[in-house]
């Protein structure tokens, strides 16, 4: 619900999950809030923040509840946007439900909730007016999704390749550069805050699966048949096998295909050999990295940090903004559909 005055109108929204990501999407709303509001016409107040211990002390401003009880924030009938970045699907589902149901927009990072429920929350958000949207989930700071809807309307896109997992490329990168093991390199990576204290999603693939998952449908569509699957990660990889296949001119990815077959999409999700003088073969560290094949536009490459408080931070406001802005109208892309005459062959 809008609340409006002279200068203005301001709009209520909530951010479900405190952690790393939460906290930076809040303190970027606050730090950029003229930008927004210059952008949108409109004022953005952050109502509450949903935590798992009230107890621990937060940084907010004096207008922001604080509470572990999601009811209490839906209850709020001038709640208008909520940013859910709760840490798995389970948790969110029934959150993002729920907002969706009562016609709150939704923007969110959790690429499990949705690879799993995407297309149910889809048709919910039609149902009920309200906006979903997920550009943080696949690439993190790269607005690859935002790119492939508004700017690559009517060409075919036949062929994806991409880095999306921060974490096992940035150990594969420190593993090569630098002769450290794999323990090494993890251990580095979790104390820097790109791996979890368990990191299997992440170093057996399973991240980058859910992500292609994510990526697939929305380029093809809900419904389209796809044929995936179980990943291969980079566990197990040593130094010696990287510098191995540098010396034959070539390189190490933990690498993620998408190609259009017929009707369907296949999925590959694997340590791949790509030349030295593939569009990918340059990323480093937690770089993220998508190359694009497609008719018109021809190859296209997108590259930026797939990981990260800001960059995850910084796709999920510029989703908010779109919220406002009218640049996703519901219904107006058809997730649901197999075909979609804007983007697909």
């Amino acid at each position: 619900m809008t609340k409006t005055s002279a200068a203005g109108s301001t709009k209520d929204l909530a951010i479900f999950g405190f952690g790393t990501v939460g906290e930076g999407v809040y303190s970027s709303i606050q730090e950029k809030a003229a930008e927004i509001k210059a952008v949108t016409g409109t004022e953005l107040h952050i109502c509450a923040v949903l935590v798992q211990n009230v107890e621990k002390e937060r940084n907010v401003a004096a207008g922001t509840v604080v509470t572990d009880n999601p009811a209490e924030i839906l209850a709020n009938p001038d709640l208008d946007t909520v940013v859910e970045v709760t840490p798995d699907a389970k948790t969110a589902y029934p959150l993002v439900k729920e907002s969706l149901e009562r016609g709150i927009s939704v923007v969110t990072a959790n690429k499990e909730l949705v690879m799993m429920y995407g297309t149910k929350l889809h048709e919910t958000a039609d149902r009920t007016g309200a906006s979903f949207l997920y550009e943080a989930a696949v690439a993190a700071g790269i607005p690859v999704l935002t790119s492939i809807r508004e700017t690559l309307r009517v060409n075919k896109i036949t062929r994806v390749e991409a880095i999306l997992n921060g974490t096992s490329h940035f150990m594969l990168t420190e593993m090569e550069n630098r002769g450290i093991s794999f323990a090494e390199a993890l251990s580095e990576a979790q104390d820097l805050g790109y791996a979890e204290a368990v990191p299997d999603k992440d170093i057996d693939g399973w991240d980058a699966w859910y992500k292609a998952i994510v990526l697939a449908r929305w380029i093809y569509g809900q419904n389209t048949p796809i044929d995936v699957y179980d990943p291969e990660g980079i566990r197990g990889i040593q130094a010696e096998e990287l510098w191995q296949t540098r010396k034959q001119g070539k390189c190490l990815k933990p690498a993620v295909t998408l190609e259009k077959q017929g009707k369907s999409v296949q999925i590959t999700v694997s340590v791949r050999e790509l030349p030295l003088d593939h569009p990918l073969a340059s990323v480093q560290g937690v770089m993220n990295g998508v190359y694009i094949e497609s008719d018109l536009m021809g190859p296209l490459t997108f590259q930026g940090p797939g990981a990260g408080k800001w960059p995850t931070a910084s796709s999920i406001v510029e989703d908010v903004v779109r919220v406002y802005t009218n640049k996703y109208i519901p219904g107006s892309f058809d997730v649901t559909s197999s075909e979609h005459p804007s983007v697909i062959v």
